[in-house]
């Protein structure tokens, strides 16, 4: 107890030396991230003021602007040397399986020093990010592929439906509108899949809504026949 008064305020750990001990464990070497740095303070800062508090590690990860794939957090409470800290994580299964997985690349570790109740606390925090590339079953990639090539096919023939004076060229309009709409987010979806890029929220917005655009463009083509 003494010595944890004498170190309030004091951490004792070093990231520098704590990453290096770890990355000495690896084969993928991670990297020291200001931003991951920024977030496992904001989130040791939190758990100090309550443990329970609804401040999460993803709140703590969008206040400093870091995003990833894979994420992953480990805390410890007390004063550790970095080679202490190291030793603890890697005698516990569940960390030590943590901070040697090789799909993370970027690490911050934080040592937030606090009084509580009358007796100095110190806890700290890792945050740990990576990436992964996406995988898509081929089956959905050739769907995508099949509705653009089927898109190619028959949007000609209602471009040259423009010079056609008995067309409701109101609904034309429209109806190329959707199709052409519809083709480039099919060859967009292609392309980012077989580059194994994880879709956008925005994409995945514009996904949903194709089912709308399908329906409607179906529709548009049922009336514009009749005619």
């Amino acid at each position: 107890p003494n010595k944890d008064r004498e170190l309030l305020g004091q951490p004792t750990l070093s990231s520098e030396e704590f990453v290096k001990l770890v990355n000495e464990k690896r084969n993928q070497k991670l990297t020291l991230k200001p931003s991951l740095t920024k977030s496992s303070t904001l989130r040791g800062q939190n758990l100090l003021k309550d443990e329970n508090t609804s401040y999460s590690m993803q709140n703590a990860l969008s206040s400093a602007n870091y995003s990833n794939i894979v994420l992953g957090e480990f805390i410890s409470h007390g004063h550790f040397t970095a080679q202490e800290l190291l030793e603890n994580l890697l005698f516990n299964a569940g960390t030590s399986k943590q901070i040697l997985n090789q799909d993370y690349s970027d690490l911050g570790i934080s040592a937030v020093n606090k009084e509580v109740n009358g007796c100095p606390t110190q806890i700290i925090v890792g945050h740990l990010g990576g990436y992964l590339p996406a995988s898509y079953d081929q089956s959905v990639i050739d769907s995508w592929r099949s509705l653009g090539d089927n898109l190619r096919s028959i949007i000609p023939s209602w471009e040259a439906a423009k010079d056609y004076e008995s067309i409701d060229q109101t609904k034309l309009s429209m109806l190329l509108a959707l199709l052409h709409t519809r083709l480039s987010l099919a060859e967009e979806i292609v392309q980012s899949m077989e580059k194994r890029a994880w879709l956008t929220p925005d994409q995945q917005a514009r996904i949903k809504a194709d089912q709308d655009s399908a329906t409607r463009a179906t529709q548009l083509t049922s009336e514009l026949n009749q005619e």
